[in-house]
C-alpha cells in the first residue's frame, strides 16, 4: 500500500495559521494595563507558588518561542514553494528546437524543483514531529508539577518537601535542556530552508531565460507581456509587438550544420538585444523567431527601430558571440503591430505574426506595420 501524500493545506496551514494568530492576539492583550506582564509569567505564576521562584520561566519562554519560530520558518518556505514553483511546463519550455542540450538544462531545472519540493515536504514532517513532540513534553512537564503540587499539600515534614522541589528542578533543567535543542533544530532547518531558497531563485532563473541565446524565453516573453498590456490599457499608453524571423534559417542549418545555427541565433539575439532601451524586452519565441516588446513606444518610432535592427544585420556579418569569428550572412523580416483598445495578448500577438507573414511572403528582408489607428499595412517610412 502507497503512503498517503502529505496534505499541506488541510493539516499544516490551518494549524499554524491558528497558532500564530493565537500568540499575535495575546501579544496585543498583554499590552494592556491589567496584562502588564510576560506570557511565561502568567504561565510560571501558580508554580513560583508552589516551588518559591525555582522554576525558570526562561525554560517555557524559549521553548514557546521557538515553536512560533518553527512554524513560522515552516510557513516562510512553504510561501516561496509556491511563490517560485513552477509546474511540469517549465520543461518544454526550456526545450527550445534548434539547441542541443537546452532539453538536458530543461531537465536538470526540473530534477532541481522536484528535489527542492521533496527536500521541503521533509522539513514540514520534521518541523511538525518537533511541535507534537514539544506538545507532548509541555502535557508531561504540567502533569509533572501537578503532581507535585498534589504531593507538596500532603507533605508532612521537610524531607518530603525538600524530594519534591529537588525532582521539580530538575525536570525543569530537562526542559530548558530540551527547549535549547530545539532551539538548535531550529536554527538547522532555517539553514537548510536558505538554501533551498537559493536553489528556488536559481530554478526561477533558468525557467524565464532561453538557455541558448541568454535573453527572455517564450514563457517569461508572455508574462511581461501580459503585464506590459495591462499597465498600457491602465495608464493610456502606446504598447508595440514585432516577431522577427530569421530570414531562411533552414538553410543555414541544412548547409551549414546546427552547430553554425546555434552560433548564429545567439549572435542574431545578441545583435537585437543592443538595439533596444532598458524598457524593452527581446526574447527568443521559438526557433529562428523571435519577439521584441516596446512598451511606451508609438508605432512610428517602433518602425524605426525594427529597420534600424533590419540594415544592421542585412549590411554587417554577424560574429559568433564567444569568439567573434565571422558567421553566414543572413537577413531578417519584421511585423509589427500596435495594441488596439482592450486588446489581449494572444490577439496582439496574432496580428504581429499575421504582419511577418507578409513581411516574409512579399520577399523577405522588410518591416511590415499595421497601425491600430489606421490599420495600415504595408513597408512604410513613418514621418
Amino acid at each position: 500500500m502507497s503512503r498517503p501524500k502529505f496534505a499541506f493545506n488541510s493539516v499544516l496551514m490551518p494549524f499554524a495559521t491558528a497558532f500564530l494568530l493565537g500568540a499575535a492576539s495575546w501579544q496585543l492583550i498583554s499590552q494592556l494595563p491589567a496584562f502588564q506582564i510576560s506570557w511565561t509569567e502568567h504561565l510560571a505564576i501558580p508554580l513560583r507558588a508552589l516551588t518559591n521562584p525555582l522554576l525558570s520561566a526562561h525554560a517555557i519562554e524559549v521553548l514557546g518561542w521557538s515553536l512560533i519560530g518553527g512554524v513560522a520558518i515552516l510557513i516562510a518556505g512553504y510561501a516561496l514553494l509556491k511563490q517560485f514553483g513552477l509546474s511540469s511546463a517549465v520543461l518544454p519550455l526550456l526545450s527550445v528546437r534548434g539547441a542541443p542540450g537546452a532539453k538536458a538544462r530543461g531537465h536538470q531545472t526540473q530534477l532541481l524543483l522536484d528535489q527542492t519540493q521533496a527536500e521541503l515536504d521533509l522539513q514540514a514532517q520534521a518541523l511538525l514531529s518537533l511541535v507534537g513532540s514539544y506538545l507532548n513534553q509541555s502535557s508531561d512537564y504540567s502533569n509533572a508539577v501537578a503532581a507535585v503540587g498534589v504531593q507538596l499539600g500532603s507533605a508532612t515534614h521537610l524531607g518530603q518537601v525538600r524530594s519534591l522541589i529537588e525532582a521539580l528542578i530538575a525536570r525543569n533543567s530537562q526542559a530548558e535542556r530540551d527547549a535549547e535543542q530545539l532551539r538548535g533544530r531550529l536554527e538547522g532547518a532555517q539553514t537548510q530552508i536558505n538554501a533551498m531558497r537559493e536553489r528556488l531563485g536559481t530554478a526561477e532563473v533558468l525557467a524565464s531565460v532561453d538557455p541558448l541565446t541568454g535573453i527572455a524565453n517564450r514563457r517569461e516573453f508572455e508574462r511581461m507581456l501580459d503585464r506590459q498590456i495591462t499597465k498600457a490599457h491602465s495608464t493610456e499608453t502606446p504598447l508595440c509587438l514585432v516577431m522577427v524571423d530569421i530570414d531562411h534559417f533552414k538553410a543555414v542549418n541544412d548547409v551549414h550544420g546546427h552547430q553554425m545555427g546555434d552560433s548564429v541565433l545567439k549572435s542574431f539575439a545578441r545583435a537585437l538585444a543592443q538595439k533596444v532601451r532598458s524598457t524593452d524586452l527581446v526574447a527568443r519565441y521559438g526557433g529562428e523567431e523571435f519577439a521584441i516588446v516596446f512598451p511606451n513606444l508609438a508605432p512610428g518610432n517602433a518602425f524605426q527601430i525594427a529597420e534600424r535592427m533590419r540594415l544592421a544585420i542585412e549590411s554587417a556579418c554577424l560574429l559568433e558571440v564567444d569568439t567573434g569569428m565571422r558567421l553566414v550572412h543572413v537577413t531578417a523580416s519584421f511585423g509589427i503591430a500596435e495594441l488596439r483598445e482592450q486588446e489581449r495578448i494572444r490577439e496582439l500577438i496574432r496580428r504581429a505574426d499575421q504582419m511577418l507573414y507578409e513581411a516574409k511572403r512579399s520577399g523577405r528582408n522588410r518591416v511590415l506595420i499595421e497601425s491600430a489607428a489606421t490599420k495600415v499595412m504595408g513597408n512604410i517610412e513613418p514621418s
